[in-house]
């Protein structure tokens, strides 16, 4: 998130078909972030419409609901991710503390705090323990943060 909200909606509406349903779902994420910021009630009805589709890409929808700061429903997802063979590689992955950026914007550092937070909930921790565990490592993050 670099803080442009309109360029943000105007990259993903550049894109015309052929998107997979987990691209579908990042490009639906960038909407709905973006939106929190111009136009809460759209973030709302595009997040509605992202939930119906949570299996296509569990990671998209995970940062959408923090970009709305709706942690309790971001825990839950977590956990729902966690307690699945099948889902819970990328929801580990969201456990790993890293090197920060350089530079964050102050919206990458506030998406960061909210992750961080629900993260660190007994009931999410409680869902890693008998899978995972958090790693801190010295290295480099991914550019594109890990949901």
């Amino acid at each position: 998130d670099l803080e442009r909200p309109k360029e943000a909606l105007a990259s993903v509406d550049n894109i015309k078909g052929g998107a997979s349903p987990y691209g579908v779902m990042w490009a639906d994420a960038i909407r709905v972030c973006a939106n929190a910021v111009l136009d809460p009630a759209a973030a709302k009805r595009q997040l509605e419409g992202m939930t119906a589709r949570e299996d296509d890409n569990e990671a998209a929808l995970t940062q959408a609901l923090l970009c709305l700061d709706r942690q309790d429903e971001a825990a839950a997802a977590y956990i729902r991710r966690l307690a699945s063979p099948k889902r819970r590689d990328g929801a580990i992955s969201a456990f790993r503390v890293v090197l920060p950026p350089p530079v964050m914007t102050a919206r990458q550092k506030e998406m960061e705090r909210r992750k961080q937070a629900v993260l660190a909930r007994p009931d999410v921790r409680q869902a890693l323990e008998p899978v995972g565990r958090a790693l801190t490592l010295p290295l480099a993050g991914s550019y594109w943060g890990e949901y």
